[in-house]
């Protein structure tokens, strides 16, 4: 059977309206990181991370990176680590840092 031009703009319809409330889902988590405080203070921010399996030294790269941005919440620790993931040569290093940083993006939800 072929298609209406109906059934065609329906199907259309439905999936714009899924795009827009995977869009909205997306927007309000992504606020929602911006506004929750990852920790009150550097040392806080490193504490937790060490907590999620981030090493010392990459803890304090995230911190340095977080204070220049000003940035202690959730968004700006998981933005840090992306930064610092991109700047990796090895695609499984970049993968070990990214993995960390999804994980704790769910620390806002």
């Amino acid at each position: 059977m072929v298609p209406t031009q109906s059934d065609v703009r329906e199907t259309i319809a439905q999936l714009v309206k899924k795009r827009d409330e995977r869009r909205d889902s997306f927007a309000s988590g992504i606020k929602l990181a911006m506004e929750t405080p990852f920790g009150k203070d550097a040392e806080e921010v490193r504490n937790v991370l060490s907590k999620h399996g981030v090493s010392s030294r990459l803890g304090e790269q995230v911190v340095q990176l977080a204070e220049q941005q000003a940035s202690f919440s959730v968004f700006g620790i998981v933005d840090a680590l992306t930064r610092i993931a991109g700047r990796y040569e090895n695609a499984g290093d970049r993968l070990f840092v990214d993995q960390k940083a999804a994980s704790l993006l769910s620390l806002a939800a």
